[in-house]
């Protein structure tokens, strides 16, 4: 079926050891990785069909490595129970797969961290600018409400 991906010994597979399957949206291209340059995401491995198009008109397939990895292990569990595949070949790729996950998430850790604190920060700027506002606010209402008085007092 040309939709059917596969996590076979025969897959082209990326530095990481990770196989690239043929996509199994389009079934045209094999899956690229692909390392985010947005900074909320920055250095994060994520695997897309070049068919990919990010306004929604190509081929949909796209995801983070974790998710990615989800994936080939659903398709290889299902492989294996039609009797495709050794498990054995399954569990060492996926925890080949998650020791490299683990090791590559300590660097995002430190920038992400870096990231949130310096959020945080613009967060309580915002809120104290905020407070700024209503306090004007309630101070002009205040002078309002004496003018009214004042008038109606004639």
């Amino acid at each position: 079926m040309a939709g059917e991906s596969s996590a076979s010994g025969g897959n082209r597979r990326c530095g990481n050891g990770v196989p690239l399957i043929w996509c199994n949206e389009c079934g045209q291209k094999r899956i690229v990785q692909r390392r985010s340059g947005k900074q909320w995401s920055l250095g994060e491995i994520f695997y897309v069909c070049p068919n990919y198009k990010r306004d929604g008109s190509g081929c949909p397939f796209w995801y983070w490595e974790e998710e990615y990895m989800k994936l080939l292990e659903k398709e290889a569990r299902a492989r294996l129970a039609s009797g495709d595949l050794r498990m054995e070949a399954v569990d060492s790729r996926i925890q080949g797969a998650e020791g490299r996950m683990e090791a590559g998430f300590g660097h995002n850790a430190i920038s992400l961290e870096k990231e949130g604190s310096q959020l945080i920060k613009i967060g309580k700027e915002v809120v104290n600018m905020l407070k700024a506002i209503c306090c004007v606010c309630v101070c002009m209402l205040f002078v309002m409400v004496l003018i009214l008085f004042v008038q109606l007092k004639k």
